[in-house]
């Protein structure tokens, strides 16, 4: 008995520990290498593994929706930027 309660808890300790992150994400707004983009890696991180050159961040959100929200209002995903 004290076997499956062990092994539940460990459970749901595991998938808690996999939420929060989830739930602390950033989205950022950038105009990279001139295009609009919404993205949840630091710009750091972004620019490393997306090989752009120019990474600029127009702002930065708790949630995805406020993010692609302001993309819009600057030309939608992937148009031009300067």
């Amino acid at each position: 008995m004290k076997t499956k309660a062990l092994v539940f808890s460990m459970l749901l300790l595991g998938t808690l520990l996999l939420a929060v992150p989830c739930l602390a994400a950033d989205f950022y707004v950038y105009c990279a290498d001139g295009k609009i983009v919404v993205d949840t890696r630091v710009p750091g991180v972004y620019k490393m593994e997306t090989k752009a050159k120019d990474v600029n961040i127009i702002n930065k959100f708790s949630n995805q929706k406020d993010a692609e929200t302001r993309a819009r209002h600057a030309g939608g995903i992937g148009s031009n930027c300067k």
